[in-house]
Protein backbone atom coordinates (compact mmCIF):
# COMPACT_ATOMS: atom_id res chain seq x y z
CA UNK A 1 0.00 0.00 0.00
CA UNK A 2 1.08 3.24 -0.57
CA UNK A 3 0.13 6.37 0.98
CA UNK A 4 0.31 9.23 -1.03
CA UNK A 5 -0.66 12.09 2.30
CA UNK A 6 0.81 10.65 5.21
CA UNK A 7 -0.94 13.44 7.35
CA UNK A 8 -4.31 13.26 5.79
CA UNK A 9 -4.15 9.03 6.63
CA UNK A 10 -2.88 9.81 9.95
CA UNK A 11 -5.57 12.59 10.69
CA UNK A 12 -8.27 9.40 8.75
CA UNK A 13 -6.88 7.10 10.90
CA UNK A 14 -7.02 8.99 14.54
CA UNK A 15 -3.39 8.12 14.47
CA UNK A 16 -2.69 11.54 16.69
CA UNK A 17 -4.94 11.06 19.42
CA UNK A 18 -3.66 7.34 19.61
CA UNK A 19 -0.33 7.60 19.91
CA UNK A 20 -1.69 10.25 23.52
CA UNK A 21 -3.50 7.78 24.86
CA UNK A 22 -0.18 5.31 24.48
CA UNK A 23 1.89 7.98 25.81
CA UNK A 24 -0.47 8.05 28.82
CA UNK A 25 -0.52 4.36 29.43
CA UNK A 26 3.13 3.82 29.32
CA UNK A 27 4.21 6.72 31.48
CA UNK A 28 2.04 5.03 34.02
CA UNK A 29 3.37 1.59 33.59
CA UNK A 30 7.21 3.38 33.62
CA UNK A 31 6.50 4.69 36.96
CA UNK A 32 4.51 1.99 38.58
CA UNK A 33 7.37 -0.63 36.93
CA UNK A 34 11.10 -1.20 38.86
CA UNK A 35 12.75 1.41 36.08
CA UNK A 36 11.42 4.61 37.96
CA UNK A 37 9.55 6.11 40.33
CA UNK A 38 5.80 7.87 39.80
CA UNK A 39 6.92 11.55 39.86
CA UNK A 40 10.21 10.79 37.77
CA UNK A 41 7.78 9.38 35.33
CA UNK A 42 5.16 12.31 35.17
CA UNK A 43 8.23 14.66 34.07
CA UNK A 44 8.04 13.12 30.61
CA UNK A 45 4.53 14.55 30.13
CA UNK A 46 5.62 17.73 29.27
CA UNK A 47 9.06 17.23 27.55
CA UNK A 48 7.86 14.61 25.44
CA UNK A 49 4.80 16.84 24.76
CA UNK A 50 2.78 16.20 21.09
CA UNK A 51 6.47 15.34 19.57
CA UNK A 52 5.14 12.41 17.43
CA UNK A 53 8.17 11.16 17.28
CA UNK A 54 9.04 10.70 21.11
CA UNK A 55 5.54 9.84 21.49
CA UNK A 56 6.16 6.84 18.85
CA UNK A 57 9.30 5.78 20.52
CA UNK A 58 7.52 5.63 23.98
CA UNK A 59 5.45 3.84 22.70
CA UNK A 60 7.57 0.94 21.31
CA UNK A 61 9.11 0.97 24.43
CA UNK A 62 6.05 0.48 26.29
CA UNK A 63 5.20 -2.46 23.83
CA UNK A 64 8.77 -3.97 24.57
CA UNK A 65 8.38 -3.40 28.09
CA UNK A 66 12.64 -3.87 28.65
CA UNK A 67 12.13 -1.37 31.93
CA UNK A 68 9.52 -4.02 33.60
CA UNK A 69 12.64 -6.61 33.65
CA UNK A 70 14.77 -6.21 36.75
CA UNK A 71 17.70 -8.20 34.74
CA UNK A 72 17.73 -5.95 32.32
CA UNK A 73 17.37 -2.66 33.97
CA UNK A 74 20.32 -4.46 35.78
CA UNK A 75 22.29 -4.79 32.57
CA UNK A 76 21.43 -1.43 31.89
CA UNK A 77 22.75 0.54 34.62
CA UNK A 78 26.06 -1.53 34.25
CA UNK A 79 26.56 -0.79 30.58
CA UNK A 80 25.76 2.80 31.75
CA UNK A 81 28.35 2.94 34.24
CA UNK A 82 30.86 0.73 31.83
CA UNK A 83 30.32 3.10 28.67
CA UNK A 84 30.89 6.22 31.19
CA UNK A 85 29.55 8.91 28.93
CA UNK A 86 25.78 8.03 28.02
CA UNK A 87 23.24 10.63 29.82
CA UNK A 88 21.12 8.12 31.25
CA UNK A 89 21.28 8.79 35.35
CA UNK A 90 20.24 6.78 38.48
CA UNK A 91 19.39 7.48 42.09
CA UNK A 92 20.93 5.52 44.98
CA UNK A 93 18.28 3.11 44.61
CA UNK A 94 18.58 2.06 40.74
CA UNK A 95 15.97 3.75 39.60
CA UNK A 96 16.25 6.23 36.28
CA UNK A 97 15.98 10.10 36.98
CA UNK A 98 14.76 12.15 34.20
CA UNK A 99 16.67 14.87 32.86
CA UNK A 100 14.35 17.81 31.64
CA UNK A 101 15.62 18.49 28.63
CA UNK A 102 14.77 16.34 24.60
CA UNK A 103 17.88 15.55 24.01
CA UNK A 104 17.95 13.09 27.67
CA UNK A 105 14.55 11.68 26.68
CA UNK A 106 15.34 10.60 23.18
CA UNK A 107 19.03 9.03 24.09
CA UNK A 108 16.85 7.10 27.13
CA UNK A 109 14.30 6.24 24.68
CA UNK A 110 16.11 4.90 22.33
CA UNK A 111 17.93 2.38 25.53
CA UNK A 112 14.60 1.35 26.83
CA UNK A 113 14.17 0.65 23.29
CA UNK A 114 17.49 -1.57 23.63
CA UNK A 115 18.29 0.08 20.54
CA UNK A 116 21.62 1.15 21.21
CA UNK A 117 24.24 -1.37 19.65
CA UNK A 118 27.69 -1.96 18.89
CA UNK A 119 29.25 -3.36 16.40
CA UNK A 120 30.93 -6.69 15.90
CA UNK A 121 33.66 -5.72 13.21
CA UNK A 122 34.53 -1.99 14.41
CA UNK A 123 33.24 -2.23 18.05
CA UNK A 124 31.33 1.30 17.36
CA UNK A 125 28.41 2.29 19.10
CA UNK A 126 25.32 3.11 17.40
CA UNK A 127 21.66 4.17 18.38
CA UNK A 128 19.61 1.97 15.32
CA UNK A 129 16.16 3.85 14.13
CA UNK A 130 14.68 0.22 12.56
CA UNK A 131 13.64 -2.38 14.23
CA UNK A 132 16.67 -4.60 14.90
CA UNK A 133 16.83 -8.65 13.88
CA UNK A 134 18.64 -11.32 16.11
CA UNK A 135 20.72 -13.29 14.54
CA UNK A 136 21.02 -17.04 15.21
CA UNK A 137 24.09 -18.31 16.90
CA UNK A 138 25.40 -21.28 14.81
Amino acid sequence: MFIADLQQFETAMNYHERLKEKKTEAIAALGNSAAMIAEESQKLINIIGEDKRLMRQLASAYEKRYFANEVWLRKLREAATAAGNWKIQFDDNGKIVIEETKEYVRELLVLLQNKRVKTVVDGIMFDVEGELIAIPEA
